[in-house]
């Protein structure tokens, strides 16, 4: 039953109703088996699966792994929708069919205009998010990381570590990406009324949560680097380090120009 559930919060299936006011955003159109929707690298739009079926692949030593399969009803994407990063999945046709295509533009003034399908897309988004990224834990389990042949306790010791990693990334980016989402409503909803100085802010804080992204790279070049510690042991470790650190930088910045801010805006106003 859990299991079920989860998976209906990660793929849930729109009614046809939801679907109708989904598509007063963007556009129908055909599909054809083989057609790829989205290829690695590319700015990805939304699609809702009207007829047939899409596939999310991951490319992996020349073959192709299926993430998952999207049926009438379901739709594509995770938060990379909302932050404009470019898709590292490919998305190909395996059913002739039809879809509704939104770009990132429509997507986004869907999201602030219906609450009941911003609530859904924006829990699938986070989730969906924090379940591709608990997998990168998975580089930990190849045997160039592991070693040749592990003795039992070695391996039992790095399981136990790449259970407790993952669980680690896992929460970190469920919570960093469910304040990022939620710092970018609030600067939409301050602009909307006009309040220059929170509008700031809160896009200061979304800005400094999405740099997580990169400063968590070379973190995880540094620990390589050591040696110290395996993979499977240091990515939750990074994760925590490299987006507490642009989101308390982030704050620390607000605070030392928010005087400054506040007096600049002002003056622009009576000018």
């Amino acid at each position: 039953m859990a299991v079920a559930a989860s998976s209906e919060r990660l793929f849930p299936t729109l009614t046809e109703a939801q679907i109708h006011r989904i598509a007063a955003h963007g556009r129908r159109r055909q599909t054809t088996k083989g057609e790829v929707l989205v290829e690695i690298g590319d700015t990805a739009p939304f699609f809702v699966v009207v007829r047939g079926a899409i596939q999310v692949l991951s490319p992996t030593a020349g073959a192709e792994t299926v993430i998952v399969t999207h049926g009438p009803g379901q739709f594509t994407g995770e938060a990379n929708m909302m932050t404009g990063r470019r898709s590292i999945a490919r998305s190909r046709v395996s059913e002739d069919g039809e879809v509704i295509q939104l770009d990132r533009s429509a997507l986004l003034a869907l999201i602030q205009t219906d609450a009941e399908l911003s609530a859904i897309l924006m829990r699938a988004f986070i989730l969906r998010r924090a379940e591709l990224r608990d997998s990168i834990a998975d580089i930990g389990r190849s045997p160039r990381h592991q070693g040749v042949n592990p003795s039992t306790q070695s391996r039992s010791h790095k399981n136990l570590a790449h259970s407790v990693s993952a669980k680690a990334s896992k929460r970190c980016i469920l919570l960093f990406d469910s304040a990022f989402l939620f710092s970018l409503t609030k600067a939409i909803w301050h602009i909307r009324r006009r309040e220059v100085v929170q509008h700031r802010e809160w896009m200061l804080r979304a800005f400094g949560i999405g740099l997580g992204v990169a400063t968590t790279r070379p973190i995880v070049g540094a620990f390589f680097a050591a040696r110290t510690l395996a993979p499977q042991e240091f990515f939750g470790i990074a994760f925590w380090i490299g987006f507490s650190v642009t989101a308390i930088a982030a704050e620390v910045w607000i605070n030392v120009t928010r005087r400054r801010s506040v007096t600049t805006i002002a003056t622009a106003g009576v000018g």
